[in-house]
């Protein structure tokens, strides 16, 4: 009877065990697919900002960023195919809500390039949003699995939070 009830809870926590793990799975493969969409969509903004800047700095760092995020969009995919994922075929709730994130943000530029300001809000925005992707890249650090995945990881917080910074630091009355 003994043996019986020690083979059950074996197999409770092997079951128990493999939940967890699956878990943790989807969740690190949904920041992955987060990530990837929104790399994606932070090139187009900063591609199509690019020439609405009027601050040589801030051109300079949107520049930087834009090559930064051309080889983090190269590495995230190489990621998601070696996962087994189309780069192009991403979970669409989330693609759906990094385009509304991207259309939101396109409309509060368009408004303050008619107001002048586009300089101070793009740096704000483009502040905010790599914030929040590096915050979503820091979740990922804690389930890296794999040397392109810690690469990326190492790459992108680094070329990211540069730029982060350098968005803070922008001074619109230091033209």
């Amino acid at each position: 009877m003994f043996w019986i009830l020690l083979a059950i809870i074996a197999i409770i926590l092997v079951i128990v065990m493999a939940v967890v793990v699956t878990a943790l799975s989807q969740k690190s493969s949904a920041n992955v697919e987060m990530v990837a969409a929104r790399l994606a969509q932070l090139q187009t903004t900063v591609t199509d900002r690019q020439t609405d800047i009027g601050n040589t700095n801030l051109a300079n760092t949107n520049s930087t960023l834009g090559l930064n995020l051309t080889q983090l969009n190269n590495e995230i995919k190489d990621i998601l195919v070696s996962d087994g994922k189309n780069p192009k075929k991403l979970n669409n709730a989330i693609v759906t809500k990094e385009a509304q994130n991207t259309k939101d943000l396109a409309a509060t530029l368009d408004n303050a390039k008619l107001n002048a300001l586009f300089d101070s809000t793009y740096a704000s925005a483009m502040t905010y949003q790599l914030d929040t992707t590096l915050s979503t890249i820091h979740q990922m650090e804690k389930n890296k699995n794999g040397p392109k995945m810690t690469t990326f990881l190492t790459d992108a917080d680094k070329d990211l939070s540069q730029a982060r910074d350098s968005f803070a630091r922008y001074d619109d009355t230091a033209l």
